[in-house]
């Protein structure tokens, strides 16, 4: 493996997909809850136990998820493996077929904020995986 390989893969796996995948998802799902939240508080609905990722296990948390997904689809993309775009949006549907139900009426708009953060990240994966692909497996 080169140094201009190594470095590609560094920049597209580490930084691109997981530092910054990581970064800017998180930063994403705080803006967009601060204004959920702040229209909740608007319209006089209580914030205090409506938390609807309250009960997820520690370890099953959102930040695990989005680490081990962009993982995942980067080394994905970066190998160029067939059917990885189609496997990227059956994972992204899954996700939302599981919170489904799970949101009652006054966590309108949460499911919008999980959609949003899961299109971010599978985007980062992907930027991530074309970096490593391009430069990285000459």
């Amino acid at each position: 493996m080169t140094q201009i390989q190594v470095i590609a893969w560094v920049v597209g796996f580490g930084l691109i997909s997981g530092f910054l995948g990581q970064a800017l998802t998180r930063l994403l799902r705080n803006l967009l809850m601060k204004m959920l939240i702040s229209w909740r508080t608007e319209q006089n609905i209580a914030t205090g136990d409506d938390d609807p990722w309250k009960f997820v296990p520690r370890w099953l948390s959102s930040t695990t998820i989005g680490i081990l997904e962009r993982a995942f689809f980067c080394l994905s993309v970066a190998f160029n493996l067939s059917g990885t775009a189609i496997a990227m949006i059956a994972w992204t549907a899954a996700k939302g077929a599981i919170h489904w139900n799970r949101f009652d009426p006054k966590h309108t708009g949460s499911a919008f904020v999980a959609a949003a953060c899961s299109l971010l990240s599978m985007t980062l994966a992907l930027i991530g995986g074309l970096v490593c692909q391009k430069w990285g497996l000459r």
